[in-house]
């Protein structure tokens, strides 16, 4: 039990570097929560990860690994869609005339122009540059890096 709780926290230490060093690629860490959000992202995947192996029946590391990606992805953009498009409806609901007047909502994947060339008129974002610049993804490659540990676990622990 003693050599499993200090691979966990080797493994997590290891982790939270290499999160570290893509924070300098992906954007930087300038709030208190960028610093705290690997630990439960991290924890929860390396805890779960032989439990949900053992309810799909399916060994393969790598589809986990994409899928964990995957539907966090896909997870953030529905949530965000959900958040965007509330406010735009409070913004019509208020005032109608935004309506008439062409405003609309929408979520882009890069940039902000339209096939004519104008730019979106209405509430919109960047989608991956939003992800990219958000905490999430601090979050999910924490998890996606708490996987890799529980795989890589027993070689650690048969070298200590």
């Amino acid at each position: 039990m003693r050599r499993e709780i200090i691979t966990a926290v080797i493994l997590f230490l290891l982790s939270y570097a290499i999160l570290y060093l893509l924070s300098f690629i992906l954007h930087s860490w300038e709030s208190p929560f960028y610093f705290l959000l690997p630990v439960p992202g991290f924890f929860l995947a390396y805890i779960f990860s032989s439990k949900i192996e053992n309810f799909l029946q399916y060994r393969n590391p790598y589809v986990y690994a994409i899928g964990i990606l995957i539907l966090g992805i896909i997870a953030y953009y529905i949530n965000l869609h959900w958040y965007y498009y509330n406010m735009y409806y409070l913004m019509i609901g208020r005032n109608p005339q935004l309506e008439k007047l062409g405003m609309n909502f929408g979520i882009y994947l890069y940039g902000g122009k339209l096939e004519n060339g104008q730019y979106f008129n209405g509430i919109g974002f960047d989608f991956f540059n939003h992800l990219k610049n958000e905490p999430f993804i601090v979050f999910l490659l924490s998890a996606v890096l708490g996987y890799a540990a529980y795989k890589f676990k027993p070689k650690l622990i048969s070298r200590l």
